[in-house]
């Protein structure tokens, strides 16, 4: 088998093991879009959170970029979630959809 070949094999095997867990991720946490908003951590990340729900200022801007809640840096996160905010609301399946579709993603890593 050429080398090329070869490679051209590993990237199929990599994009169906991939394609795979991103199924198995979303099927196994598919139920969690009905679910409601729950006092464990949606409101650190959502129903509370200043960064989402206060209107835009440059002061604010410069706190997303900045921010450490959650205990991680997400200011993509925070800016999707002000999106979604404006958009729905706090509808709670809104909200677990986006969470859902990236464990999706995250499951390919």
């Amino acid at each position: 088998m050429s080398a090329v070949a070869l490679t051209i094999s590993r990237a199929s095997t990599v994009c169906l093991k991939s394609l795979l867990l991103i199924f198995l991720t979303g099927w196994v946490s598919a139920s969690v879009v009905g679910f409601e908003f729950l006092r464990w951590d949606d409101d650190i990340s959502v129903t509370r959170n200043p960064l989402i729900g206060e209107e835009m200022t440059w002061s604010l801007f410069s706190e997303i970029i900045s921010a450490d809640q959650a205990m991680r840096f997400k200011p993509a996160h925070w800016l999707i979630g002000r999106m979604i905010f404006q958009t729905s609301g706090l509808d709670p399946s809104i909200w677990h959809s986006l969470l859902w579709l990236y464990s999706g993603r995250y499951g390919a890593d």
